[in-house]
C-alpha cells in the first residue's frame, strides 16, 4: 500500500478551472461586459444615436463577430489550462 500511496503522491495535480470560483467569475463578467458593449452598440445603432455609413456598419458587425470569437476562445483556453 504504500508504494501506492507514494505513487499518487508524485502525480502532479491538475487544477481545473470548474473548480475555481474566482476564474469563472472572471470570465462570467467579461463575457457579460462584450455582451452589454455589442447590446449597446446595436441599440444606439437602431436609435440612430450614431449616424454613420453603411461601411462602418459593416465593420461594427466585423468587429463584433471578432470580439464574440476572441471571448470564446478565451473561454475555452480557461478550461482547457
Amino acid at each position: 500500500m504504500p508504494q501506492v500511496r507514494q505513487l499518487n503522491q508524485n502525480m502532479p495535480v491538475q487544477s481545473s478551472v470548474l473548480r475555481d470560483p474566482a476564474k469563472i467569475r472572471k470570465i462570467k463578467q467579461g463575457l457579460s461586459l462584450v455582451a452589454v458593449l455589442l447590446i449597446a452598440g446595436f441599440f444606439s445603432l437602431y436609435r440612430g444615436w450614431i449616424v454613420i455609413q453603411p461601411v462602418v456598419i459593416v465593420e461594427y458587425f466585423a468587429l463584433s463577430i471578432l470580439a464574440i470569437v476572441t471571448v470564446y476562445f478565451a473561454y475555452l483556453f480557461c478550461f482547457i489550462v
